[in-house]
C-alpha cells in the first residue's frame, strides 16, 4: 500500500516537473483530499496475494503453526507439554476424563464483561457509588473561594516570573 502511494505523490510531482508553464506559486502542493485519494486508491489496489507475500516477508509461513485436529494451533512442543498435562489430570481424577474436555474446560469461561458507567468511574477513581446504579452525575467539588490577599500574592508572584525570564528586560516598564 505503501508503495503505491509514494508512486502516485512520485507521478504527480514528475507530471508538475514536465510542465512547459508552472503555476504561479511555483510550489506543488497536496490537499488533504487529494492525499485521501491517493490512500483510497492504494488500498484498492492491494490484493490477497500482496498480503500472503506481506506475512511470508515478515517470516510467518504456514509450516510454523500446523493445526492439530481439535482445531487448535499446536507445536510438538506444546503438544508434548500437554500430553504430559493429561496424564497428571487422568492420575488425578481417573481414566473418564477425556482429551477433549480436558482441552475445553475453560471454552465458556467468562474473561470479561460489558461495565456500566458506575463501573468505570469506581475503577478509575476508587469511589464506590452505592446507592442508585451509578448512572447518576457525580457532585462536582466546591471550590475555594480566593481572598483578595490570596489574588495579590498570586499576581506578585507572577510578576516575579515574568521579571526573571530572558527578554523581559524591555518589558519591565510595563508593570
Amino acid at each position: 500500500m505503501k508503495h503505491n502511494y509514494r508512486k502516485s505523490v512520485v507521478r504527480l510531482l514528475l507530471n508538475f516537473i514536465n510542465l512547459p508553464e508552472k503555476p504561479p506559486s511555483q510550489e506543488l502542493k497536496i490537499d488533504m483530499f487529494t492525499a485521501m485519494n491517493y490512500v483510497a486508491n492504494s488500498w484498492n489496489s492491494v490484493t490477497s496475494s500482496t498480503i500472503v507475500n506481506c506475512f511470508k516477508k515478515g517470516g510467518f509461513q504456514k509450516q510454523m503453526f500446523p493445526r492439530s485436529v481439535t482445531g487448535h494451533f499446536m507445536t510438538p512442543e506444546i503438544a508434548q507439554l500437554t500430553e504430559e498435562e493429561f496424564k497428571k489430570v487422568t492420575a488425578y481424577f481417573g481414566s473418564d476424563v477425556q482429551l477433549q474436555e480436558y482441552l475445553d474446560i475453560d471454552a465458556n469461561l467468562a474473561t470479561s464483561g460489558i461495565l456500566t458507567i458506575g463501573d468505570l468511574v469506581e475503577a478509575h477513581l476508587g469511589v464506590s457509588d452505592t446507592e442508585g446504579d451509578g448512572e447518576e452525575d457525580l457532585a462536582t467539588p466546591e471550590q475555594k473561594l480566593i481572598s483578595t490577599a490570596d489574588a495579590q500574592l498570586a499576581v506578585d508572584n507572577l510578576r516575579k516570573f515574568y521579571c526573571q525570564c530572558e527578554g523581559a528586560d524591555s518589558a519591565k516598564a510595563d508593570f
